[in-house]
């Protein structure tokens, strides 16, 4: 008779859709990130995969990630957005002071 394959502990498993709870050297597996970004196991192993997230190893034929690589992924993937969004508003309101008030912003007509 074979013996069943003992399933990971389930307090390194995420019970919740967040990384809140976790430690940074918590691993995660493909389906554990999945739950977490929301996105299919298979989407995860190709991420992995393809290297776009960093720190993703293998063990044999099975991927994982730890959780602090994770997180590094989420604010690099966050932080340009933000920045250039930062920076058009900026932009914007530097225009906006530069504006002298009641000129006219049309061209004049030659007479």
């Amino acid at each position: 008779m074979r013996a069943k394959a003992s399933a990971p502990p389930t307090s390194l498993r995420p019970s919740r859709s967040t990384l809140e709870g976790l430690g940074d050297e918590d691993i995660l597996t493909p389906n554990d990130l999945a739950v977490i970004l929301k996105i299919t196991p298979h989407f995860a192993r190709r991420l992995f995969y393809e290297g776009k997230i960093c720190g993703a190893f293998r063990v044999g034929s099975l991927w994982r990630i730890c959780v602090k690589d994770v997180r590094a992924w989420i604010e690099s993937e966050r932080l340009p957005k933000n920045k250039e969004i930062f920076e058009i508003h900026r932009r914007i309101a530097e225009h906006e002071a530069n504006r002298a008030p009641g000129k006219d912003t049309k061209a004049r007509k030659k007479r």
